[in-house]
Order: structure tokens, then sequence, then C-alpha cells
């Protein structure tokens, strides 16, 4: 059964919402000038509007096989902000089992690492790498990195509040130093690791000493816990 739409929109049909956050919510819509389905974006928090607008324009400008398109922005009746982008409806890499599928698990790895490049050499930190912003599709290139909602320009040093998730950021992202390709490059260690083993390498329920094991305390390596993971794949994380 549909939910009724929230927001009037002529152009855009809402068939359900698929996801919120802090600041805002997506919908999956139907676009009656394109005849196609896409997902839509809304801003609640209108004191984050520059930062949704940057999101945006970050977002058409990167056009890769890896990365999720945007295509149109506008505002509501109630002059709330949205903008509309590809929808991505594959599973992410939590609902796979990788743990034995390791010659999938290193393919991935790959695309990931070619998909960092690309928006590196483009000027961009990700910095909120994690299993559910990553999900697979039935294009060629067969996966696509989502959400640039906490992106920065690469060198960053921008004195704001600690971005992205506490148990994939860099300590650098969570401490708001410069940030560089290495910040994404660690979350995405931090992915396979726990994609490997089925465990994340630090945890504490306190965010603070969370915060602590990313800057000082290192990790067991992947194959200690799963003896299993081949020789290659455990030297790359």
């Amino acid at each position: 059964m549909k939910e009724k739409p929230r927001f009037p929109l002529e152009r855009y049909e809402i068939l359900k919402k698929i996801g919120e956050g802090g600041s805002g919510e997506v919908y999956k819509v139907f676009d009656l000038w394109e005849q196609k389905e896409l997902a839509l974006k809304l801003l609640l928090d209108r004191s984050v509007l520059r930062k949704f607008q940057d999101e945006f324009q970050l977002m058409t400008g990167l056009q890769y096989p890896g990365l999720v398109q945007a295509f149109d922005f506008g505002y509501t009746e109630d002059e709330r902000a949205y903008f509309t982008m590809e929808l991505v409806e594959g599973p992410d890499l939590y609902q796979i089992n990788f743990k034995k599928d390791f010659k999938k698990l290193y393919q991935v790895a790959l695309k990931l690492l070619v998909i960092l490049d690309f928006i590196h050499s483009q000027g961009i930190v990700h910095c909120d790498l994690k299993p559910d912003n990553i999900r697979f599709t039935k294009d060629p290139f067969g996966l696509k990195l989502l959400d640039f909602g906490l992106a920065e320009k690469l060198g960053s040093s921008v004195k704001t509040k600690p971005k992205g998730t506490l148990a994939y950021a860099a300590p650098e992202v969570l401490r708001n130093g410069k940030k560089d390709e290495r910040a994404d490059f660690y979350s995405l260690g931090i992915v396979l690791y726990e994609l490997m083993t089925g465990n994340l390498p630090f945890w504490e329920d306190d965010p603070l000493k969370l915060i602590s094991c990313h800057a000082e305390k290192k990790p067991a390596p992947p194959s200690e816990l799963n003896p299993s993971i081949p020789e290659k794949l455990n030297d790359l994380v």
C-alpha cells in the first residue's frame, strides 16, 4: 500500500519513504515527466540548506559509473528544498555474506578503490564510507557509492561538528583535522575488515573511548579472527 504524499509536488508521485536521517528524508518517487522511478531527498532542517545545495552540486559534477547521478533541484510549496537522483535498490554490503566468498569481496574492494581514486582526483573526500552506503547494482560496473552529504573538499580542515559514523571514521575526520585521501582509505579498510571477519576492529559504547581507539590502538589482523582469509586480502586491509 502506498503512503500518502506528505508534500505536494506536481512532477513527482510519491511512492514510499525509503530512508531518513537527522536533517532529511528520502522517498521513492515516480517522475511523471520522464516516466521513471527516482529517489527524492527532502531537506527538513533548513539550517543546513547550504550544505544540502553543496551536496547536489557535488553530485551533478561527479559523473562516474560507480556513483549516483543527481537530476533536479527544487522547492516544495512550503519552501522545503529537495533534489532527485538515481534510484538504487540493490542490496548493500551488509546483506551479502563475504566471509567465505573472498573472490567477490576482493572485486568489491578493487571497484571501491577505483571509485575513490576518481572522487579524490576531483578534489573530494567522501567522509562517510560504510557498508550501508555501498549498494550492488545491475549495471555493468556492479555497485555504487551513495550519500555525499558529509563530503568535503580535499584538504579541508573547516571546524564543524565531528563527521561520519564513529565506527568507520578516520581520527582526523572525527577530530576535525585536515582531511585527505587517507580518511576514505581508512574507512574502506574498516569496511573490508568487518565484512571479512564479522567484527569491527574497534568498538566501545562510549563515543570518546571509540574515538581514542581509532587514534591510538592497532587492531588484530583479520586472519586472526578468520584464518581462511587469503593472504593478499589480509595484507590489503
